[in-house]
């Protein structure tokens, strides 16, 4: 009914997507996702340095930097478990949506941080 290469196809896409499901459980099993989101509270980091309006404070700018650098050190460690990340992570998604970070915006990431780090 189906020319050959059909059924070669999809059973090679099948093999290829359990390989990698596979796989990425085990990159994520082993610590995997901890370092995804270090990379990623980084890469967001590097954005939002240059969304904040001139109204933001260099003292605001050092504690928002010197907060975001000890979560991710306790990301890094194992010592910050992943899950107390989602509030900052959508203050900041929802701070950098419009492209412009205000002084209130700096504040409210730098609570937020210091919150995810308390035990």
């Amino acid at each position: 009914m189906f020319p050959k290469g059909v059924t070669y196809g999809c059973g090679g896409a099948s093999i290829l997507f359990l390989l990698i499901l596979f796989i990425g459980g085990a990159f994520l099993s082993t610590g995997g996702f901890a370092q995804f989101m270090d990379m990623a509270m980084g890469m967001s980091l590097g954005e939002l340095r240059g969304m904040f309006t001139p109204e933001v404070t260099e003292a605001q700018k050092t504690a928002l930097d010197t907060e975001i650098e000890k979560m991710r050190e306790g990301v890094r460690t194992e010592k910050l478990s992943v899950a107390k990340l989602q509030p900052f992570m959508q203050s900041m998604q929802k701070a950098i949506g419009d492209k412009k970070v205000s002084p209130a915006e700096v504040d409210e990431l730098t609570r937020l941080a210091r919150q995810a780090q308390k035990k």
